[in-house]
């Protein structure tokens, strides 16, 4: 009798040992797959977050030309202004030239008043940057913040 309780005993104690096993094995594999996926959040976060990195530098990028636009464009008015000033003061050379003609029978030739030559590179170098500023701004301003 005594060995068939230590038997009971002894059988219980195996069938909830194998028991406490099982439910060991269960959680551990579950708190394994819960690491797991708390690790493969955390890697794929930080590379999504890698990934709009170059979005961010371009949406700085385009916020600092939407920036520079006017200060661009004030560049281009402020060489119209010039030139059409340059202009007007070689027209009214020109005037005095043909005054002093009339009234006094002189002759003298523009070019030796003025340096033409450097009027001319002058007029084409500040073409030059006000057709270079117009196609800045025409582009800046087709250029769209990335919206995500």
């Amino acid at each position: 009798m005594k060995e068939q309780i230590l038997n009971e005993i002894a059988e219980k104690v195996m069938v909830n040992l194998a028991k406490h096993e099982v439910e060991l094995g269960v959680t551990d594999n579950l708190k394994k797959a819960l690491q797991s996926y708390k690790d493969a959040i955390s890697k794929y976060s930080k590379d999504l977050d890698n990934a709009y990195v170059p979005i961010r530098n371009l949406e700085k990028i385009i916020t600092e030309l939407k920036g520079n636009v006017s200060n661009v464009t004030s560049i281009a008015q402020e060489m119209r202004k010039i030139e059409d000033k340059v202009s007007n003061e070689l027209d009214l050379v020109d005037a005095k030239i043909k005054e002093a003609k009339n009234e006094l029978g002189i002759s003298i030739d523009i070019n030796d008043v003025v340096d033409l030559s450097s009027l001319i590179t002058q007029n084409k170098l500040s073409s030059g940057i006000q057709q270079d500023a117009a196609k800045l701004v025409k582009y800046v301003n087709s250029l769209q913040t990335p919206k995500i």
